[in-house]
């Protein structure tokens, strides 16, 4: 048992460094390259409305269910207003208030988000939708529709696609063109669509996004759909019916609702985006996460010391390290090495001397050593030779 004490020992060690070091990397979001740099976006809505009188209350739809991106920060500029945030799943509500505002009325909400991988929460299943009241004949219209595309899909994903582009067809048949009209337009189809998808008991709803480009200004919100396949949420294109969301499409609000904002005692409402890009350092955005998620193994970072002792830090925590490549060069590959720590703190001094300015210094010393010990070798033969005689 003593024999195996150590090599336990060391296996301990080693999983518990592992499994740090993937929690930090997987979880956390913490880079593996010290110059990593992380890409962000800031996008600012900018909120214009007229008052009409009275106390105003505007309502601004600010994300909250944004797949594909985590959100760093936000802030909320609104001078002379009060400001309340709630949360009305899945979207947030951003609440300005003030007595008597006067004149044109301009209020701010920037958001900073980065790209991620990280699965949206998904909330519960909704349940089968319930199928909209349509008075003759298009409830019948509907029920041909219906059974066509269920006769020709094997689930819930193609019957979804292929009622998309039944829909969206240049020609479509009688049964889609006795919901349409000329004046139908994108959001229009959406909405037919969504009622088509709870005539068939599968949930659906419309979701507004901005895309995301650098130096974009004025953009406006896009429309997109998705549906519940019983296990998540499915973004899919209203158009053509494949799935997934456009490039850099960040999810605004999910509803019907035409617009973000709305306005009691005010007219003229409306809102419009602008977004940049920029890079920020990995280990900030990581850090500003784990402040975010409440992850409580950052109490225990040397990121939260003083920058003096960080650096400190940074250059005794190479001992251990170059000691253990020492110790793997000299009894796994056989290298002859100047005892264990005499090569660490060689090269602690190239760090602080820079490498060629090392090799340098390191070869004058080195060589007058040797021709000191030479010159003290040589003086005390002669000496000893002299005495003998």
């Amino acid at each position: 048992m003593k024999r195996l004490h150590l090599p336990i020992l060391i296996s301990v060690l080693v999983l518990i460094a592992m499994t740090l070091f993937v929690y930090k990397a997987q979880v956390l979001k913490f880079p593996l390259l010290p110059e990593q740099e992380v890409e962000t976006w800031t996008i600012e809505a900018t909120v214009k409305f007229t008052p009409t009188g009275g106390a105003v209350k505007a309502e601004l739809l600010v994300p909250h269910y944004t797949p594909g991106f985590s959100i760093l920060d936000e802030s909320f500029i609104s001078r002379g207003y009060g400001l309340t945030t709630e949360l009305a799943e899945p979207n947030r509500i951003a609440t300005w208030s003030q007595r008597r505002p006067g004149g044109t009325q301009t209020l701010y909400y920037r958001l900073n988000v980065y790209s991620s991988n990280d699965a949206p929460q998904q909330a519960a299943f909704p349940g089968p939708a319930d199928p909209p009241k349509l008075s003759e004949p298009l409830q019948a219209a509907a029920d041909a529709l219906l059974d066509d595309i269920r006769a020709r899909s094997a689930d819930i994903d193609s019957f979804s696609t292929l009622l998309i582009r039944e829909v969206n067809r240049s020609s479509p048949n009688e049964n889609v063109a006795a919901f349409l009209s000329r004046s139908s337009g994108d959001l229009e189809r959406i909405r037919l669509i969504v009622d088509l998808l709870a005539g068939a008991r599968i949930p659906a709803r419309i979701v507004h996004g901005v895309t995301l480009s650098d130096q974009a200004r004025r953009t406006s919100a896009t429309p997109w759909l998705e549906y519940h396949n019983s296990r998540e949420w499915v973004p899919v294109n209203p158009t053509t019916g494949e799935r997934g969301y456009p490039k850099n499409f960040l999810v605004w609000w999910v509803g019907d609702l035409p617009s973000a904002i709305s306005v009691e005692r005010g007219n003229q409402a409306q809102v419009e985006w602008a977004v940049t890009r920029s890079y920020q350092d990995a280990v900030n955005i990581a850090s500003q996460q784990t402040l975010i998620h409440s992850a409580r193994l950052m109490d225990f970072s040397l990121l939260n010391l003083p920058v003096n002792t960080q650096n400190t830090y940074r250059i005794l925590l190479l001992v251990p390290v170059g000691a253990l490549i020492i110790v793997f060069l000299r009894n796994i590959i056989g290298i002859r090495t100047f005892g264990t720590f005499m090569p660490v703190l060689i090269a602690l001094s190239f760090r602080e001397t820079e490498l060629i300015g090392g090799l340098i210094l390191f070869t004058l010393i080195v060589s007058l050593g040797l021709a000191i010990r030479f010159y003290l070798n040589t003086s005390s033969c002669c000496w000893y030779h002299g005495w003998r005689r």
